[in-house]
C-alpha cells in the first residue's frame, strides 16, 4: 500500500552535476582572456627582440660591406654602405670614407691648381681619424697611418718652402751681378765697386742655394722637379763666376777695398728652360720663373700622394 504521505527525496546528483557543470564553465571562460594576453606579450617580445637582432644583424652586414667596399678602392659605394649601419666603428670609418670621396673628387684640380688649405683639411681630419680608429681593421689602419703620414709631409714641404720663397727671389738676383757691373749709366760712366762687397753678396748667395738645396733633398722626389734642379745648379755655378773674377782682380793687384770699375763689355745672357707644361723661362724673369717652379714643387708634391687616387 502506498503511503500518500511519503515525500520522495530532492535528486542530488542532479543539482550537483549541474552545479558543477555551471561553475566549471566560468573558470574557463576567466582563463580564456589572461592566456590570450599573456600569449600576445610572448608573441610581441619575440617580434621586438627579433627586429633588435634583425637591425643589428643588418647594421653589422652594412659594415662589412663597407669595408669590401674599401678594399675594392671603392670608397663611393663604400660611403653608401657605412651610411647604413651604426655599428660604434661606423661612425670613424665614415669619416675616413668621406675623407677618401674627397679626395678623389680634388685630386686632379690640386695637380694643376695647388690648395695648400685643402691640403691642412684633409691632414686634420685624418689625424682625428686616426686618434680614433682603434677598433678598425689592421689593414685599414695602415693605410689611414700612411695616408696622414704622407699629407703631413706635403703640408711641411710647403710651409717650409713658404718660408723660403723670399730668400728664392733674393738669390736669383745673382743672375743680375755680372751684368750689373759692367753696365754704364746715362752719361756711359760704370759703376765702381769693391771686391769685398761682392764675395759677401756670393756669401749670402751661397747660403740661401744651401738652404733651398737642403729643401730639394728633403721633399719627395725634389731633385725631379727640373726647374729647381737647375736653378740651383746654375745660381751655384754664377757665384762660382763672380767669385773667380773677384779673385782675379786680387791676383792682378786690387785690394779687397779699391773701388774698382769694370772693363768688361756686353750682355750676360743665361739660356731659356721650359717647366713640366712647355712654358718658357728666363733667369731675366725671376718672378715668372719662381711661381713656375713652386707651382712644379706642388706638383711633385700631390704625385707623392697619387697612389691613394682612385678612378672608376
Amino acid at each position: 500500500m502506498e503511503n500518500e504521505n511519503y515525500n520522495s527525496a530532492p535528486d542530488i546528483r542532479d543539482e550537483v552535476t549541474e552545479n558543477s557543470y555551471d561553475d566549471s564553465t566560468s573558470v574557463t571562460e576567466e582563463k580564456k582572456p589572461k592566456t590570450l594576453i599573456i600569449a600576445l606579450i610572448i608573441v610581441g617580445c619575440v617580434l621586438v627582440l627579433s627586429l633588435i637582432g634583425f637591425l643589428i644583424f643588418k647594421s653589422s652586414i652594412f659594415y662589412k660591406l663597407a669595408l669590401s667596399d674599401i678594399e675594392k678602392n671603392n670608397y663611393e659605394a663604400a660611403s653608401e654602405m657605412i651610411a647604413k649601419s651604426n655599428k660604434d666603428e661606423a661612425a670613424v670609418l665614415s669619416e675616413y670614407v668621406d675623407l677618401r670621396v674627397d679626395f678623389n673628387k680634388h685630386y686632379l684640380n690640386m695637380l694643376e691648381k695647388f690648395d695648400p688649405a685643402r691640403i691642412n683639411k684633409w691632414y686634420e681630419k685624418a689625424e682625428k681619424v686616426a686618434s680614433e680608429y682603434d677598433n678598425l681593421p689592421d689593414e685599414i689602419r695602415m693605410d689611414i697611418d700612411s695616408f696622414r703620414c704622407k699629407l703631413g709631409i706635403i703640408r711641411d714641404s710647403v710651409t717650409v718652402y713658404d718660408s723660403l720663397r723670399y730668400d728664392v727671389k733674393d738669390m736669383m738676383q745673382v743672375f743680375e751681378e755680372i751684368n750689373r757691373l759692367v753696365e754704364t749709366d746715362s752719361e756711359g760712366n760704370k759703376i765702381s765697386f769693391r771686391v769685398k762687397d761682392i764675395t759677401r753678396k756670393t756669401r749670402r748667395w751661397r747660403t740661401l742655394c744651401d738652404n733651398l738645396n737642403n729643401f730639394s733633398s728633403n721633399i719627395p722626389d725634389g731633385e725631379k722637379v727640373y726647374l729647381l734642379s737647375y736653378l740651383i745648379s746654375e745660381a751655384y755655378s754664377e757665384c762660382d763666376e763672380i767669385d773667380a773674377q773677384m779673385q782675379n782682380l786680387i791676383n792682378n793687384g786690387f785690394s779687397e777695398t779699391d773701388k774698382i770699375k769694370s772693363t768688361g763689355q756686353g750682355h750676360k745672357s743665361f739660356n731659356d728652360v721650359r717647366n713640366s707644361n712647355g712654358v718658357t723661362l728666363n733667369f731675366s724673369n725671376p718672378d715668372d720663373y719662381e711661381r713656375y717652379m713652386y707651382n712644379d714643387i706642388c706638383k711633385k708634391l700631390m704625385e707623392y700622394v697619387a697612389e691613394f687616387y682612385f678612378t672608376d
